[in-house]
């Protein structure tokens, strides 16, 4: 493809490239169901973006280091992407348009991640000159760990700071600090609101966990008019709960899909295994597989790959 511009390239032909996105590094690898907008520019040593994955139109990323992106993810329309080092972004995650995020130094993004529009994270801060005097000089890794929530639009996160797992981070706020996991936090610079408000996230057990997935899709499936509605209640196979799904004629017989309580070890199966209590499954890129991580992937249950 004369757009793509590197020594060593691995494009599924399952990925979804047009002509107008141009890419640039030394190692290139897309997998299945990727899509690029149009006018997307990539600029970077390395670049690996992984199933499902989207970066939206006009998208712009140009980094000194590698550019890592899982499965599932998204990045909408006219995102930035820069700096000198590299950036990795994790699975499931959610990037509002018109995001920057600064690679000056190493940023990690974790898995199950959300950042509304228009917001900033940073791995340094400079500009006013040394010889100057300026106190202001900045250039640090920037951490997000799995399951924050930047919410609603134009959050600022500063250089070298690490949010914990589960954090939320209320609309507009600027993130000077660390925040624990588990915290609520609001305003500029952000400060603690988790007692005034409702905890982040509470204790599900793994019924209430099944109750709420069968719902959910009951209700999707009865809305857009499938075949394969009706969920089968509660089978027991070897002990382990399972929920599991009728097909239509859309879908070959021999796609099964089934979600576990818990799995001991992930048999050998052709089926695709989806495990609530590690929330990992066994990838096997079937059609029935895909629709339903899409599904879930909004708002439900984001499950992670076993490699």
């Amino acid at each position: 493809m004369e757009n793509i511009i590197c020594s060593i390239h691995d494009v599924s032909n399952e990925a979804l490239i047009p002509k107008s996105a141009r890419i640039i590094c030394e190692k290139l690898t897309i997998t299945r169901g990727v899509v690029i907008g149009e006018n997307v520019s990539i600029k970077a040593r390395e670049v690996y973006i992984g199933d499902q994955s989207f970066i939206g139109d006009f998208t712009n990323i140009h980094l000194g280091g590698d550019l890592h992106i899982g499965e599932y993810t998204k990045i909408h329309k006219y995102g930035l992407l820069n700096g000198k080092k590299s950036i990795n972004i994790g699975h499931n995650c959610w990037i509002g348009q018109n995001c920057i995020l600064n690679g000056e130094e190493n940023l990690m993004i974790g898995n199950n991640v959300g950042i509304g529009t228009y917001s900033s994270i940073w791995t340094h801060g400079y500009f006013g000159e040394l010889i100057e005097g300026c106190n202001y000089y900045s250039v640090k890794p920037t951490i997000i760990e799995d399951d924050v929530w930047l919410v609603g639009s134009y959050n600022t996160v500063f250089p070298g700071v690490k949010i914990g797992k589960k954090a939320v981070i209320m609309g507009t706020s600027v993130i000077t600090k660390n925040i624990e996991s588990g915290k609520t936090f609001s305003g500029n610079p952000a400060i603690d609101i988790t007692d005034k408000i409702k905890q982040p996230y509470i204790p599900i057990t793994l019924d209430e966990k099944k109750y709420i997935i069968k719902a959910y899709l009951t209700k999707y499936f009865t809305e857009n008019k499938y075949n394969f509605t009706e969920l089968i209640d509660e089978i027991q196979v070897d002990g382990l709960g399972i929920i599991k799904f009728k097909y239509d004629e859309n879908y070959s017989k021999n796609e099964s899909v089934a979600i576990f309580d818990n799995i001991p070890t992930f048999m050998n199966v052709e089926a695709t295994l989806f495990c609530l209590e590690s929330k990992r499954y066994n990838k096997k890129n079937s059609k029935l597989e895909i629709m339903l991580r899409k599904i879930l992937n909004s708002v439900v249950a984001r499950f992670l790959p076993l490699s």
